[in-house]
């Protein structure tokens, strides 16, 4: 019988220093995640296929565990690039009045 994953859990561990993932079905969980060779140039399915809410959840879960994206998008990368804009702003405000800000 093949049961749908439902959840994804993550917790940050102390002790081994690491993310711990779980993927949740209703009653049960994922324990161990098979290997298997390919031939190069055939078809490589999926390990891990996720809805948008399940992977909003993971991504929500990771957030939780202090992760961020690296490249600043999103409402990081907005609030940079606002930074960026208004030191400018300062520096030609500056000139313009010919002081320091």
């Amino acid at each position: 019988m093949r049961e749908e994953i439902t959840r994804i859990a993550a917790d940050y561990s102390n002790l081994s220093q690491r993310i711990d993932l779980w993927l949740l079905g209703e009653n049960s969980t994922v324990a161990e995640l098979l290997v298997r060779h390919y031939k190069e140039g055939s078809y490589v399915p999926p390990t891990l296929s996720l809805t948008q809410i399940q992977a909003q959840s993971l991504m929500d879960h990771l957030w939780q565990c202090g992760l961020r994206p690296t490249e600043g998008t999103g409402s990081a990368g907005s609030l940079a690039a606002t930074e960026r804009h208004l030191a400018d702003m300062r520096t030609i405000v500056s000139k313009y009045l010919k002081t320091e800000l």
